[in-house]
């Protein structure tokens, strides 16, 4: 094969993925493994909130903090949650549909502005039958 330049794919090297934080729609916030390690790859976290500007701030802490947060890693995924459904009804983040944001770093501090569109996490509703199964494909 001459006159080609082929690079051969390596399909264990993820992409480096951009940080982002789901709302769920019950209060849980969601962290994807790129804003887990922005962060610096910590066991806990604190919740911090511009009102003025509507932006979320997350940053590392320690585990004797009584404002921190502690993060649970999800089984199958390389993502880690927290509990934020008091901090969601203090600030009034609307919940009842998840959203997922971009995030980005300031300094020590991962920044979610709520003001940006947020991108559309929730699975879409499955078609069931009166049993709740899913029907197979046809």
């Amino acid at each position: 094969m001459t006159g080609f330049s082929f690079e051969e794919f390596d399909r264990r090297a993820v992409p480096p993925a951009h940080p982002s934080v789901t709302i769920q729609k019950r209060g849980t916030f969601g962290l994807n493994r790129a804003a887990h390690e922005s962060l610096g790859s910590p066991t806990h976290v604190k919740l911090l909130f511009d009102p003025e500007r509507r932006v979320i701030g997350i940053t590392a802490a320690s585990a004797e903090d009584p404002n921190a947060y502690r993060l649970q890693k999800q089984q199958r995924a390389r993502n880690y949650l927290l509990s934020g459904r008091a901090f969601a009804n203090r600030y009034g983040i609307p919940l009842g549909q998840a959203r997922r944001y971009r995030g980005e770093m300031h300094g020590d501090v991962l920044t979610v502005d709520l003001q940006q569109d947020a991108i559309d996490a929730s699975w879409p509703p499955k078609e069931r039958d009166e049993f709740g199964r899913i029907p197979p494909a046809e």
